[in-house]
């Protein structure tokens, strides 16, 4: 009985070396070896899906998404890509 090879699932260009950017066990990475672009599924106990890896990739901010900080504190962000790096965008509350 043959394995079925587990689809491979594109959600986007790197933004470091334009690779394709897959989703892995554990996040999003681009599948160029040499490079450490990457992006974990969770993160403080928010889960980001494909869609909004691919909303990151694409320059735009996600859904929001719900956090736990360390001090136990729940609460909603929207996450976007600044300079390569995961920034938390908050829904102003004035």
């Amino acid at each position: 009985m043959a394995v079925a090879e587990k689809e491979v699932v594109k959600v986007g260009r790197c933004l470091e070396c334009s690779g394709d950017v897959i989703e892995g066990f554990k996040g999003y990475s681009c599948s160029n070896k040499g490079c450490k672009f990457f992006i974990a599924k969770v993160i403080m106990k928010g889960k980001i899906t494909p869609n909004d890896a691919k909303k990151l990739l694409l320059g735009k901010e996600t859904r929001e998404i719900r956090f736990t900080w360390k001090s136990g504190k729940k609460g909603k962000a929207k996450l976007k890509l600044e300079d390569g790096k995961l920034a938390f965008v908050f829904a102003n509350t004035n």
